[in-house]
């Protein structure tokens, strides 16, 4: 393999060492890109087909309970090497849509906040067994399910972290062949995905119920999609991001797109559709030393939006003898 630039998915900053220790030997040069975006965010499913469960996770509150028992600087520091940036926005700061006050919005790490939340506000009841229950007094259960990859280490510290809160949970890894068809199925109770998209207009997917890539609400991406003919119409609050976007994409006034698109990252956040841990992480990109006209500088971002390294012209890619 003479260029890695399909970076989420094969060179991730977890194996950083071991790409480091092999430079000289393999002859290949490590630069550092700019992702924008965060390897783990994690959504609360809410349309999954469990009364009791939704009539928990569709308010915010609790969401917003888990973000505060979410220690983002310690995942950033022991799964990310200290090169991420922890934040609760799921757009990154090169985009004209960052909303920069609302960073590290209800991001503080805070169990006895988070706690408090649980109970006063959500009526979740602590069972005898040091664990939370939902209010009818039935055991609840919080199962993440990732794909392999950037995810592990930090999946495995969030879910200790909100086994210490009180919130009995689990990862569960799945193969990505696996796991895409059923989160996008609804099948998912808490998937695992990339946010932080530089390119927020084409690809809203955790800013309002979109698409099934929706992972937090699939079905109300579906009933967007589909103008209510399918899936299933989301509460009032879910509504109100989609409005947003729909004006969004009636005006052709860039400045006014920008506005509405702060307005909608406002409304994203606040409401912690998806619970983003870090952000802006760096992605590796390893390159043959003999291998030419590959832009793999610190000024270059890739993305899927942008297919990279396709908008690089990798035809013009060429092996030097030098």
């Amino acid at each position: 393999v003479h260029v890695l630039l399909h970076l989420r998915r094969h060179a991730t900053i977890d194996k950083l060492a071991l790409y480091a220790g092999h430079e000289d030997k393999a002859n290949i040069r490590i630069q550092l890109l700019d992702m924008h975006v965060s390897p783990t965010d994690v959504s609360i499913n809410q349309t999954i087909e469990d009364d009791t469960w939704r009539l928990v996770v569709q308010d915010a509150r609790f969401r917003r309970a888990l973000s505060l028992a979410t220690d983002r600087e310690t995942i950033n520091d022991i799964a990310y090497f200290g090169q991420g940036t922890p934040t609760t926005q799921s757009v990154g700061p090169s985009t004209a849509w960052y909303v920069e006050d609302m960073a590290m919005f209800m991001g503080e790490y805070d169990v006895e906040g988070a706690q408090a939340l649980l109970e006063e506000s959500v009526g979740l009841v602590m069972g005898d067994d040091g664990f939370y229950k939902f209010p009818d007094g039935s055991d609840l259960t919080l199962v993440i399910e990732y794909v392999s990859g950037n995810h592990d280490a930090g999946m495995e510290l969030v879910a200790e972290q909100w086994n210490e809160a009180g919130l009995n949970t689990t990862v569960k890894l799945s193969n990505r062949d696996l796991y895409w068809p059923r989160a996008i199925g609804n099948q998912v109770m808490i998937p695992v995905w990339g946010t932080g998209s530089i390119f927020p207009l084409m690809n809203p997917d955790n800013l309002l119920a979109f698409n099934e890539k929706s992972f937090w609400g699939p079905q109300f991406g579906v009933w967007y999609q589909t103008g209510g003919q399918s899936g299933e119409e989301p509460p009032e609050a879910l509504l109100e991001g989609q409005a947003i976007f729909n004006e969004i994409l009636a005006t052709v006034d860039s400045e006014k797109q920008n506005e509405l698109g702060r307005e909608l990252v406002r409304n994203a956040t606040e409401n912690m559709w998806v619970i983003n841990v870090t952000g802006k992480m760096p992605a590796p990109v390893l390159v043959k030393n003999n291998f030419k006209n590959v832009w793999a500088d610190s000024d270059y971002s890739s993305s899927w939006i942008a297919m990279s390294p396709g908008n690089q012209d990798p035809s013009t890619y060429y092996f030097s003898s030098e």
